[in-house]
């Protein structure tokens, strides 16, 4: 919270609850990737975009998830500039409920690490 003291006879102070999200030159949307027991059973796969507009050209070196559950792969749409990372759920994944990160190292100096959240809920049949 911000909280801004004023010189007002009836109000003394202001509070204001800031949202702010910082941007390094690498963007990627969406920035978060749900998956349920649909997309299990059609062997859905989900993109991430990573866009670069400005400076050197941008470089994958390497795409994996923090937990078996959550597979995924990069596929280039505009070398050096723009990638889809596809995230599916691993065929064998068992019901339950599954949360981890798709962590994609970049040659980017001020943007090595890009982490996506990625969570399922798989019901059991």
């Amino acid at each position: 919270n911000l909280t801004v003291k004023i010189d007002h006879p009836k109000i003394t102070s202001l509070s204001a609850r800031l949202y702010l999200r910082v941007e390094g030159p690498v963007k990627f949307s969406p920035r978060m990737l749900f998956f349920d027991e649909n997309a299990q059973k059609a062997r859905s796969v989900k993109k991430v975009r990573i866009a670069k507009q400005k400076g050197p050209d941008l470089k994958i070196l390497e795409v994996k998830s923090t937990i078996p559950q959550f597979q995924a792969g990069t596929a280039t749409v505009k070398a050096g500039r723009e990638f889809d990372i596809e995230i599916s759920l691993a065929p064998e994944t068992k019901p339950g409920r599954y949360q981890g990160e798709i962590v994609i190292t970049t040659d980017c100096p001020d943007q090595k690490i890009i982490k996506i959240p990625v969570r399922s809920n798989i019901r059991k049949k």
